[in-house]
């Protein structure tokens, strides 16, 4: 038989390449999938807080929730320090949650009754009082962003209540809870995130009931009565 003459070196080159390229889609096949997203709610089931009737006369506007920069996109945050905010990869709230936060708060007063009327912006009329929120905690803590390594959530938030002028201050306090996670889980500590708002929206009732009201006749100076 005959010696085989050896390849050219071109030859050997595309047969590197080929053995590569298989080896690379084997690699691949063999890889675990990507991991799949998570979608949560951020809500406040209704009642919160304690009963007892109206608190004031009137209408109250609630206005959109002030939660600014990272806190209000969609990605859920994490903290070890709680100086620095990171973001999940695939844990995402189902809206954001400036908008989740005011109708929560919609929900809770109309469900205790503490006002006549319970309204959004884009309600034609003044109102007797308005409700205002800025959000500045709203975060899980951990000592990684793993899906097993939260230990608590936090929210925290002040709550203001005005006349319709904005002039007079009936209430105006900071509220901060920090709620345990048990098993460690993004998702056990969106739901906590949710417990935490709804003890927040709870103590806020019962401040309101607490709270000295103007009589509804009674203006600033100078302004004209609806």
């Amino acid at each position: 038989m005959l010696p085989t003459a050896p390849l050219p070196r071109r030859h050997l080159l595309r047969l590197g390449l080929a053995a590569g390229a298989t080896l690379a889609l084997a690699g691949c096949s063999l890889a675990e999938p990507a991991p799949a997203d998570h979608f949560y709610r951020l809500t406040v089931e209704p009642p919160v807080g304690p009963g007892g009737g109206a608190v004031a006369e009137g209408t109250v506007l609630v206005e959109n929730v002030q939660v600014s920069g990272v806190l209000n996109q969609r990605a859920l945050l994490w903290t070890t320090s709680g100086t620095e905010l990171q973001q999940y990869a695939y844990h995402f709230w189902s809206e954001a949650p400036a908008r989740a936060l005011q109708d929560a708060m919609v929900r809770a007063l109309r469900t205790s009754g503490a006002f006549g009327e319970v309204v959004t912006p884009g309600y034609r009329q003044r109102p007797e009082w308005i409700v205002r929120g800025q959000v500045d905690r709203l975060e899980l803590i951990g000592p990684s962003g793993s899906d097993a390594g939260v230990q608590s959530a936090r929210v925290g938030m002040t709550l203001t209540v005005t006349d319709g002028y904005g002039e007079t201050i009936v209430l105006n306090r900071a509220y901060q809870e920090t709620v345990p996670v048990d098993d460690g889980t993004v998702a056990a500590g969106a739901r906590a995130l949710n417990r935490g708002v709804e003890t927040i929206y709870g103590r806020f009732l019962a401040d309101l009931r607490a709270a000295s009201f103007p009589p509804p006749g009674d203006r600033p100076l100078g302004r004209p009565r609806r």
